[in-house]
């Protein structure tokens, strides 16, 4: 009963929305199409099995199907940031992209996990670690992982510095590598 209530209607909706909850996506899909037959398509019930669908392309060990899979639920707005949050829960390269996306959108745990993220061992997440990182306060941390090996660590760093002004992290960057040598 509840179930049918939080759909709107009962029947055949909530049967398709039990199914897509329960990852039963097949399930789901043929239901949808016999409902699709005799009371024409509902789009909202579809963009809701197509979102699960989407979660689960991004809990995938393919890299490239993975972080497109988090890259369309990062563009279907407020509706998939329940699904990038149990994504991000998660590990691989989908949780990864999860991370960032909320962290982009100013999503308070993200930022929390991303902050602590910055001595990880793989440089994506290292690199996804700047966005958490302030330029004012962190500055220290961003220099050191400036000058780091992964180039992609390095660019996000710097980009994180920009926000002192270029001359301030001219400066600091000159500095830095000065008292290393």
């Amino acid at each position: 009963a509840a179930l049918a209530f939080a759909t709107g209607c009962g029947g055949p909706r909530a049967r398709i929305v039990e199914a897509t909850e329960h990852g039963e996506l097949a399930v789901a899909l043929a239901r949808y199409d016999e409902l699709a037959a005799h009371d024409g398509d509902d789009l909202e019930l579809l963009a809701r099995i197509g979102l699960r669908l989407l979660e689960d392309a991004a809990s995938s060990d393919d890299d490239d199907v993975s972080r497109d899979a988090v890259r369309e639920l990062a563009q279907a707005g407020t509706p998939a940031i329940a699904a990038l949050v149990r994504i991000a829960g998660g590990t691989g390269p989908g949780a990864t992209a999860a991370l960032l996306t909320l962290g982009r959108r100013g999503h308070a745990d993200a930022l929390r996990l991303l902050r602590g993220m910055a001595d990880d061992e793989r440089p994506d997440v290292r690199a996804a670690s700047t966005l958490a990182l302030d330029p004012h306060e962190d500055r220290t941390l961003l220099l050191a992982l400036a000058v780091e090996p992964s180039g992609a660590v390095r660019a996000a760093a710097v980009l994180r510095l920009g926000a002192l002004g270029p001359a301030a992290t001219e400066a600091r960057l000159l500095r830095e590598e000065r008292a290393r040598v």
